[in-house]
């Protein structure tokens, strides 16, 4: 792929990766260490990537009932096969695996799709803040795209599942075809010019991300307001896409790390000291960025949620290269 394909297809590589984000908050991250060693083995990535880590399922007992109006609870509750056990005593993949098949069988019921599907819509509406004010929707307009994206994500984990399950499987090709589906369902529900305002929506979540968590973090005196916020967003965008594109340019990749409400990138090769290196200087760049828009208080409490990504990442990064060794 030469330089300016890279740039070209950056931004539908991470338009369809968005959806695989918007599942993620619904459930909690384990290590990133399967993540990393399945991507290794089997991933086909674009040449920007976020890096989403593995979930486990959880999977609630039915609930003990008594008398006549337990044997109806009962009878509901039957239909749901109980999971089987995941065992943490075998390599990584296989775990994996496990998490996987797990997940395929919750899907294939039709009650544990129904509470799966439920979920999805809570990690989607924690995942769009202000989405309905953005797009000045109805509140049935909200709720049928809530439906519409919750299920493509539930779709997007299922092919995923497949694809880590069967090792011929290529996961490039399900995620754009569940991109491309669900794209149409949107453009067919908002219209051209709200479809064009949510794909610039989309295209800025990680950093109405980062936003919406250092607005929660300022006090009151630092308030950052929704024209700021904005602002902000638009700017760390646009330079977030411009150190991408630089860095297709030069011929690196970068893969993207996400903790507590934030997100950095940094080189995927190199030692650990040389992929800490790359998410300093882009570390650095979003500081400068940001500190055109934000005023001397804001910005402490920005700058101080990048140098927690960075000692995350770097707790990360040292756990992968000692389980390597």
């Amino acid at each position: 792929m030469n330089g300016m394909s890279g740039v070209n297809g950056m931004r539908g590589a991470r338009s369809w990766l968005i959806l695989l984000a918007a599942c993620a908050v619904t459930f909690a991250a384990t290590s990133i260490y399967l993540w990393h060693e399945l991507a290794q083995a089997r991933a086909q990535p674009p040449r920007v990537v976020n890096t989403i880590p593995p979930t486990i399922q959880v999977v609630r007992p039915p609930a003990k009932v008594s008398g006549s109006a337990g044997k109806s609870a009962a009878m509901h509750t039957a239909a749901i096969p109980a999971a089987k056990a995941l065992d943490p005593n075998v390599e990584p993949d296989e775990y994996q695996r496990q998490q996987s098949r797990q997940l395929l069988e919750q899907l294939a019921n039709p009650a544990e799709h129904a509470r799966l599907l439920e979920e999805a819509k809570v990690g989607v509406r924690n995942a769009y803040p202000w989405l309905a004010e953005r797009l000045k929707l109805s509140p049935d307009e909200y709720e049928k795209l809530v439906e519409t994206l919750a299920s493509s994500s539930l779709e997007a984990r299922a092919a995923a599942a497949k694809c880590t399950v069967d090792p011929g499987c290529n996961p490039g090709e399900y995620a754009q075809a569940n991109y491309d589906q669900r794209a149409q369902l949107v453009a067919d529900l908002l219209g051209p010019e709200r479809t064009k305002q949510f794909e610039t929506y989309q295209q800025t979540m990680n950093e109405r991300e980062t936003v919406l968590n250092l607005r929660g973090r300022l006090p009151d005196q630092a308030w950052l307001s929704t024209e700021q916020s904005e602002s902000l967003i638009t700017a760390l965008a646009d330079e977030s896409w411009q150190a991408q594109r630089d860095a297709v340019l030069a011929g690196q990749s970068f893969v993207g790390f996400g903790m507590n409400g934030g997100w950095i990138y940094y080189r995927d090769q190199g030692t650990t000291e040389q992929q800490m290196q790359s998410a300093e200087a882009w570390v650095n760049r979003m500081n400068a960025r940001a500190a055109q828009i934000l005023t001397a208080d804001q910005q402490r409490y920005f700058t101080q949620i990048q140098q927690d990504l960075l000692a995350n990442l770097r707790n990360q990064l040292e756990t992968i290269e000692h389980e390597k060794q």
